[in-house]
């Protein structure tokens, strides 16, 4: 789920943008919602921030990479999954290591 775009709140049901070419950053959070016997409810999600550089006409898209037990319990631990904005054509990964951070959405 996003939070933040270059330092201002995102609403929470956004979920396209039309950036400017150049650095941007982007922070995410994950909703714990674990199926019925998967445990993990005192598991905090934390957030996690990347930055990115766009080029003119690129597409992108964020995907979240995380074990493969975070998906089937729906429990997401704090370091253990990360965002990543991936250029669709060519195929490849434009954001930096994630930065694990809390409070309030501030510019860069």
């Amino acid at each position: 789920m996003p939070l933040c775009l270059d330092g201002n709140p995102v609403d929470s049901g956004q979920r396209r943008w039309r950036l400017a070419p150049g650095q941007h950053v982007m922070r995410f959070t994950m909703r714990n919602a674990p199926r019925v016997g998967a445990g993990g409810l005192d598991v905090e999600a934390g957030d996690a921030s990347v930055t990115f550089t766009l080029e003119a006409g690129g597409k992108y898209e964020v995907e979240v990479r995380a074990p493969g037990q975070s998906y089937a319990r729906r429990v997401w631990a704090k370091g253990e999954w990360i965002p990543a904005v991936r250029q669709r054509n060519p195929d490849r990964i434009v954001s930096g290591e994630a930065v694990w951070e809390n409070g309030p959405c501030r510019r860069p």
